[in-house]
């Protein structure tokens, strides 16, 4: 955890960019979630194919919409019946109603790769910003160095030190904001 919090204070000026990868993560989440629940709905109609079936929600009544997963479906459920309802011939209204439900659940996968690909340019943007900072500070340092101390290491450590390690923080601390910010949500 020491390490972690060791990566983080490079990102220090870059909070502006990672508050828009954190909220693109989330608006992410959520039209993956009502992507799912439009897949669930065409579902349902695909394999319901008698009247009774329909009238069924509807007779029950408009359900209470709450925060449960069951209260949601039996609302899309019961609003999805009354709209094939709606229409004199069965087989027209399931047809319209999968239309619908097609056409929205690409409307929300859109929008889900959408907020997914900012996501992730918000996070490029830090990566990249880091990775800048970090070998600005080494060429630096380097260059503070006296000449004594390059004749005694080997040039290919010094090398790989400022190449391969530079690129290894940037790996962790792309993954460890993903970890921090996506995961959670």
């Amino acid at each position: 955890m020491k390490n972690f919090f060791g990566v983080l204070k490079y990102v220090q000026g870059y909070w502006r960019y990672a508050w828009l990868n954190i909220f693109f993560n989330i608006l992410s989440v959520l039209f993956n979630l009502v992507s799912l629940f439009s897949v669930i709905s065409l579902v349902n109609i695909l394999f319901t194919t008698k009247d009774a079936d329909f009238r069924a929600f509807v007779d029950k009544g408009e359900p209470v919409t709450g925060m449960s997963l069951s209260q949601l479906l039996d609302w899309i459920n019961y609003k999805i019946s009354v709209y094939v309802l709606s229409f004199p011939d069965l087989d027209t209204g399931r047809l319209r109603a999968l239309l619908w439900i097609c056409g929205g659940a690409a409307v929300m996968i859109f929008f889900k790769s959408l907020f997914r690909y900012l996501a992730m340019y918000f996070l490029a943007v830090i990566r990249n910003g880091v990775v800048r900072d970090l070998r600005n500070k080494m060429y630096r340092k380097a260059l503070s160095l006296p000449l004594s101390w390059f004749s005694n290491e080997r040039k290919g450590d010094i090398m790989s030190r400022m190449t391969a390690d530079a690129q290894e923080v940037e790996w962790s601390i792309m993954s460890s904001l993903e970890m921090i910010f996506r995961e959670p949500v």
